[in-house]
């Protein structure tokens, strides 16, 4: 296939001065120990505990030297270390990795029944934490959370690549100049095969973020995507690109709501292209630009029902997504017995299995369902299925 190769922006002979903006870096020191509970993709970002284990000692002086070519004044602090305050004596912060937690999660059940009633999320900053934020991958969600911020954990699954990408950003052209390189790609299954789809060419154009991501299958971090459902329908609220995940077009990797700018992307600038480490820094001067910008609308259910909820829901009452749904199961069950056998070879060998590890080689193929099973799973759950039943016609007509 014929790679077109675009570039927009233009090329800087020379880079812009520093900025004179003070950037707080929140990552895991290195002298410090290497955190527990390594199973937890909260202090992992979904990077397997042997490679994170490797990594430790890199990833912090990694962006330590990024950020000190591009700022006057950088200050890095081990989220074991983290106050709140630091973030107010300084312009951005960047947190790559959440701080302990101030409140622990809350589950609120029915005194009567036991029965599960409602959910308060974990704290890891004040109510009033308006400092400007740069959230590098899953640590969005985790802070956000409790806050209203709709850069949301819809899925940690973002690779490495930017696709429908607004070129036309401010990001992508100051003030530290670069080149962006757009490469035809084949679109991703995950975005033809999604509600909003089907009229999706076969190619796109995409940009590379990082050399490597989680799908090439070595323990790579994993980055994270936002809910794109009416987005940008309040005031702060920007989307700037989706990314190569397992959702759809409209999942965001690149955008802002209020203080907070999420980078989906959980590369360190270790694996950064070197247009990626410029774009890095540019997006840090945007949010100081506009670090007085609040949440003004909150969002503390990450389902709620928007039209574009409403449109996938239909979605799934059309074949076309029963047969996609099909595939991946299959697929999957094809992947997890491949896993299966690898871990099973090596206990043989005598070699200790992490946790993970022994619970791919315990588990079950998933079940295939029938169609109906299938509606039941999506569209029996919804208020409405009360009204229409699972006649997949009188549902499309409510």
């Amino acid at each position: 296939m014929l790679v077109l190769v675009f570039a927009v922006c233009t090329i800087g002979n020379a880079q812009a001065e520093r900025q004179d903006i003070s950037v707080l870096y929140v990552g895991y020191n290195p002298e410090k120990p290497i955190p527990e509970n390594l199973e937890s993709s909260r202090v992992t970002g979904g990077m397997a505990p042997e490679r994170f284990k490797k990594e430790y000692g890199s990833r912090w002086s990694a962006f330590k030297n990024l950020l000190e070519t591009y700022f006057i004044k950088v200050t890095a602090v081990d989220p074991r270390d983290y106050k709140e305050e630091m973030s107010e004596q300084h312009d951005v912060t960047v947190f790559d990795q959440a701080p302990n937690p101030i409140k622990e999660r809350t589950i609120h059940n029915d005194p009567e029944t036991g029965k599960f009633v409602s959910m308060e999320p974990a704290k890891y900053v004040s109510d009033h934490f308006n400092s400007a934020s740069i959230f590098i991958g899953h640590t969005a969600s985790v802070i956000g959370s409790s806050l209203g911020s709709k850069l949301d954990w819809y899925c940690l699954c973002l690779d490495r690549h930017v696709h429908h990408i607004k070129t036309e950003h401010e990001v992508f052209g100051e003030p530290f100049k670069t080149s962006i390189t757009l490469k035809s790609q084949p679109t991703p299954k995950e975005v033809l095969e999604s509600y909003d789809g089907s009229n999706a060419s076969k190619n796109i154009l995409m940009w590379e973020v990082d050399k490597e991501g989680y799908m090439d299958g070595n323990g790579f971090r994993v980055g994270m995507v936002a809910r794109g459902w009416n987005f940008e329908d309040s005031p702060n609220s920007e989307i700037i690109s989706g990314g190569v995940s397992s959702k759809q077009k409209t999942a965001v990797a690149l955008g802002q709501h209020g203080n907070f700018f999420l980078w989906g992307f959980a590369g360190s600038p270790d694996y950064m292209t070197e247009e990626a480490k410029i774009i890095f820094a540019n997006a840090i001067v945007y949010k100081n630009k506009h670090k007085n910008d609040k949440i003004i609308v909150r969002k503390y259910n990450e389902r709620i029902a928007t039209k574009e909820y409403i449109d996938e829901m239909l979605f799934y009452t059309t074949k076309p997504s029963f047969d996609s749904y099909v595939k991946i199961i299959k697929g999957s069950n094809e992947s997890s017995l491949k896993q299966k056998e690898k871990f099973k070879k090596k206990k043989e060998a005598g070699e200790k299995l992490n946790r993970i590890e022994e619970m791919i080689l315990n588990s079950k193929p998933k079940a295939i369902p029938d169609r109906e099973d299938y509606i039941k799973k999506y569209i029996g759950r919804n208020s409405w299925s009360s009204i229409t039943g699972l006649d997949t016609l009188v549902i499309r007509k409510f």
